[in-house]
């Protein structure tokens, strides 16, 4: 092959390279966290036949998290549930267990909603 050709393929590989897309990032930006579509049903499937005002069997009562605003006032609350649902302590022994990903997807979900509190200030 020429050098020329060497040269041309080059420069077309490049130009090609660059009029792709950046790689998609699955991390959802802060403001498009749905919390009763993104992190309540979790925690009604997980946590809240518990965790609720009616039969008191844990506390806290997870039942208000139902949108950001509730998340944010009750921040440290909220912290400690990302923290024991991410260490895998919660739910306890004889509880259904959510998967991985399921547990990935609430708390990094459940982190954008006070990271999108704390770039407001």
């Amino acid at each position: 092959m020429t050098r020329t050709v060497v040269v041309v393929l080059f420069w077309v590989a490049l130009w090609h390279l660059a009029g792709r897309p950046a790689p998609a990032d699955d991390k959802k930006p802060a403001e498009n966290v749905d919390v009763q579509k993104d992190v309540y049903p979790f925690l009604r499937k997980y946590c809240v036949s518990c965790h609720n005002d009616v039969t008191g069997s844990a506390r806290p009562s997870l039942t208000d998290f139902q949108d950001a605003k509730s998340i944010r006032k009750e921040g440290d609350t909220w912290r400690t549930v990302v923290k024991v649902t991410a260490a895998g302590t919660m739910p306890p022994a004889g509880r259904a267990k959510p998967g991985a990903k399921d547990v990935e997807r609430f708390t990094t979900n459940g982190n954008l909603v006070l990271e999108s509190a704390a770039e407001r200030k």
